[in-house]
Formats: structure tokens, sequence, C-alpha cells
């Protein structure tokens, strides 16, 4: 009988390991078939601006340097293989370069790729209580923080101000107009935090920025009088239960070259 209960128990132990192994498998080979569909859109919507940012534009203003984004994206092809595309994110010298999609509410594209294909890595997705045109005080962007540091897993990294110091842009281009996101905050919060408060007076707008800048990791200098629109970007932090990583920014249109 002992040799039989061993017997089971190794066997049990047997399956339990493939079990966990296949799960294991399953979750790197999303991992894989994200990237190579994120590299792919990358390289299908996404060129450099080859506009030098020092360059005077010569034909509106000789004198006037042009303050444009690094990369230039294809909207129209875009949108013509997900309508959902309100825009994309990209921060120069890192893995952050992806399309932002907007669905009827917020978990649809938690597990869906931008293509609408199921994968656990999920997109990076815009809250969809917010103007698609990014016209609110505040918007609201989420994306999930990978064990391969892929989507928002460097919103982690900007809680340290030597990270911050080198990269304190982030772009956001839209089908209709250029964005920088100057960074003016982290923080390291919880899920029900009121920082995910949409104001919709400028007194509100005032009141969160304030509470945004009180729980900063960073030393940033910011004239908060002067910030029209802020972008909040939000992932999953493991430090305690339903914690949550923000980076927030100040909002800023930029010229666009014509494609």
């Amino acid at each position: 009988m002992k040799k039989f209960l061993r017997t089971v128990l190794l066997i049990l132990c047997i399956c339990v390991m493939c079990y966990s192994g296949f799960q294991l498998y399953k979750i790197y080979s999303g991992y894989a078939q994200a990237n190579k569909t994120y590299a792919s859109a990358s390289e299908k919507f996404v060129k450099p601006n080859t506009q030098d940012h020092a360059k005077p534009d010569r034909e509106t203003n000789p004198t006037e340097p042009k303050n444009v984004a690094p990369i230039q994206v294809d909207f129209d092809a875009l949108l013509q293989e997900n309508e959902d595309v309100v825009g994309w994110i990209y921060c120069p010298d890192t893995a952050l370069n992806f399309p932002i999609i907007q669905g009827s509410d917020n978990d649809y594209y938690l597990r869906r790729m931008w293509n609408g294909e199921y994968n656990y890595s999920g997109c990076i997705f815009m809250d969809y209580r917010c103007d698609e045109k990014f016209a609110d005080y505040n918007s609201i962007i989420y994306g999930h923080n990978m064990n391969n540091d892929g989507m928002f897993a460097l919103l982690e990294d900007y809680l340290d101000q030597e990270y911050f110091e080198k990269h304190p842009v982030i772009y956001l281009l839209t089908p209709e107009a250029d964005y920088k996101i100057d960074v003016m905050a982290a923080v390291l919060t919880d899920a029900n935090s009121d920082l995910y408060d949409f104001p919709i007076s400028r007194n509100g707008f005032d009141e969160f920025m304030e509470k945004v800048m009180a729980q900063s990791e960073l030393s940033v200098q910011t004239d908060l009088q002067s910030v029209e629109h802020t972008v909040t970007l939000s992932t999953c932090a493991y430090e305690f239960q339903d914690a949550r990583y923000l980076v927030v920014g100040s909002l800023k249109p930029l010229d666009r070259v014509k494609q």
C-alpha cells in the first residue's frame, strides 16, 4: 500500500510539474508573440523623423527652430487595421514604443494586443472614460508591468531621480496632433488612490496636481499654473496588495512635420 501511495503521489507531482511547465510555456510564448507583433507594428507604421530638431523651419520662420517629435506615425494605415487606435507612445532609448488603444471599457484590451488578438501581454490602452483626443484635464493610460521589461515596466524606473533625468520626456502622437509629455512626478500608490480621479474644473485640476506633486518621489521644478493638461501612465506594482506605479506629465503640443 505504501508503495502504491508513493507511486500515486509521484504521478501527481509529475502532472503538477507538467501543468506548471505548460502554463509557463504559454506565458513566455505569449511574450514572444507579443514582442513580434509590436515590433512588426513599429516597423510598419513608424519611421524616424528626419526633421532636424535644431534646424530652423525656413518656410515658416527662419529663426525659430521647429519643435517636433523624433518619430512619425502613419495613422491612416494604422486606423485601417484597428479603428480603436487613439495614439502612439514613445520614449527614446527605452522599450516604450507602442500604439495606444481605447475600447468601450477597461477590460477588453487588458488581455488583447492592439490588433485584438488574445495575449497575456495585452496592450497600452487609454481609460474608456477619457476624451480620445486627450482634451481632458487628465488622461489616464494603462499598461502591464511585464516581467520581460515590456509595456509599462519602465514606470517603476521613474521613481529613481537619475533615471528620470535621463528620460524626462515621453512622446505622444495622435492622428490629429503630436505632443510631448514632460514628466512631473512618479508615485507609488494604490489602486483606489484619488490620483485616478478625473478633474472637471480648473480648481479641481489644481488640487489634483498639488496631490500628485506632494506624493511624488522625484524632485522636479514645475510651474503648475502653466500646466493645462496632464497624462497619467499607470501600471501594477508589487510592493503591497493592489499597489500601482504612476508617472504623471504635462502634455504639451509640438509642431508636426508633413508626412
